[in-house]
C-alpha cells in the first residue's frame, strides 16, 4: 500500500468513526432508558407477589445453624432494623446488648 492510500484509508476511518459515534450515542441513551423502564415495570408488577416468606424461612434456618452469625447479630443489634431481628430470631433486638462470654 502506498502512503497516499494509507492517508485515504485513515481519513475514511476517521469519518466512519465519527458517524458511528454520532449514531451510537442516541441509540445507547435510548437503550439505557428502556432498560430502566423495564426494570421499574417488572419491580412494581412482580415484587409484591413474590413469596418473601420463603426467604424468611431460609434465612432463619441459616441463622439458627450459624453461631458466628448469632454472635455477630448479638454484638451489633443496632446495626439492623427490628424487622431483621424479628425475622432471624423471632424477637425484637436488645439495643446496647453485648455478649456475656
Amino acid at each position: 500500500m502506498s502512503i497516499t492510500e494509507l492517508k485515504d484509508l485513515a481519513q475514511w476511518l476517521e469519518v466512519t468513526q465519527s458517524v458511528v459515534a454520532i449514531i451510537g450515542l442516541p441509540i445507547l441513551t435510548l437503550t439505557l432508558l428502556m432498560i430502566g423502564r423495564q426494570a421499574q415495570y417488572a419491580h412494581h408488577r412482580y415484587m409484591p407477589e413474590y413469596p418473601w416468606y420463603v426467604w424468611e424461612r431460609s434465612l432463619r434456618d441459616i441463622y439458627n445453624k450459624s453461631p458466628i452469625l448469632q454472635q455477630f447479630l448479638h454484638e451489633h443489634p443496632d446495626w439492623y432494623t427490628a424487622e431483621v431481628h424479628r425475622m432471624l430470631t423471632g424477637r425484637s433486638p436488645t439495643l446496647g446488648a453485648r455478649p456475656t462470654a
